[in-house]
């Protein structure tokens, strides 16, 4: 087994606890329930534009004709959406893009990867040289990309350069404590 780069099994399977924690805080809780809904809808519900390379610079409209084929390919509002309902939840979102088979090899789409099946490949030197997507990450099955056919969206962690850090994990205690009380006085 190579050892310059291999995915951090023991880290990814805690982290997929904690992501799995996170999520089920999301299903079962009514107020961050609501809130990350809210908050991803409000997102979107503006839509998007497109812009130039600096504020004086007008996008060429080619490149909006192929921007806009390429969000509605992607399914862009729920794609938005979820992503930012990803970052509320675990912190960090990824998008997997889709390449046509030309020469260019050119985007055509966007589709949303969960962030509980994302485990980094890291070589020797510290450097994220790959992802791994799949329910264990050492496991044949796992699907593995290259950087640049992944987007990582996160909120910054200070003590992890490469993952995110979700707002919830700072309401882990209070949310148990409040699903606790609701369960005994539901009883």
């Amino acid at each position: 087994k190579s050892s310059k780069n291999v995915p951090n099994t023991t880290y990814s399977s805690a982290r997929k606890a904690q992501y799995d924690i996170y999520y089920d805080m999301f299903k079962t809780h009514p107020v961050i329930h609501a809130a990350v809904n809210k908050k991803a809808a409000v997102a979107v519900s503006g839509g998007w534009n497109f812009n130039g390379s600096t504020t004086d610079v007008e996008p060429q409209e080619q490149h909006v004709n192929f921007l806009n084929e390429f969000m509605r390919r992607s399914n862009a509002r729920q794609l938005m959406r979820l992503t930012y309902m990803d970052l509320d939840i675990y912190g960090e979102s990824f998008w997997l893009i889709i390449r046509g088979s030309n020469e260019a090899r050119t985007p055509i789409k966007a589709m949303r990867l969960d962030p509980r099946y994302m485990n980094e490949v890291v070589s020797a030197g510290g450097i994220l040289s790959e992802w791994k997507y799949g329910p264990v990450s050492t496991d044949q099955n796992s699907i593995p990309y290259r950087l640049d056919e992944i987007i990582h969206y996160k909120l910054e962690d200070p003590a992890d350069p490469i993952r995110g850090l979700s707002p919830l994990h700072s309401l882990q205690q209070a949310v148990a404590q409040d699903l606790f009380a609701m369960e005994y006085n539901k009883n």
